[in-house]
């Protein structure tokens, strides 16, 4: 799911998006030693993204995140079901993993 494609999702910085559940940061830590093979630390952080396109409002996320061989990795959860995930090498270059996503504005987090 595309931010900003769902009114349910908050959309200001007074709504607030609800934490990574036990379950979510399980599934995420399980998930990452599948793939390489060893624990890897996890840090949580706070992004303000902007999830519509309609509106210039910032909404505060909570967001894991890990570094592996110089690549930064966040996932961002924007409502109690949804996600966007996010890698860079640089902070001026940042990826997606959907195919046209909708811009993001993303600014500082509490892990730089």
């Amino acid at each position: 799911m595309q931010p900003g494609t769902n009114t349910t999702i908050p959309v200001t910085m007074t709504d607030k998006v609800p934490d990574f559940s036990k379950d979510e940061l399980a599934l995420i830590k399980a998930t990452l030693i599948e793939r390489y093979g060893h624990e890897i630390p996890l840090e949580m952080a706070d992004t303000e993204l902007r999830l519509s396109q309609a509106s210039t409002a910032m909404t505060l996320c909570p967001t894991v995140y890990w570094t592996v061989a110089d690549c930064h990795f966040l996932i961002s959860k924007i409502d109690k079901m949804h996600f966007y995930n996010q890698f860079h090498y640089r902070s001026y270059q940042q990826y997606g993993t959907q195919k046209n996503a909708t811009m993001i504005c993303s600014t500082a987090s509490s892990v730089y």
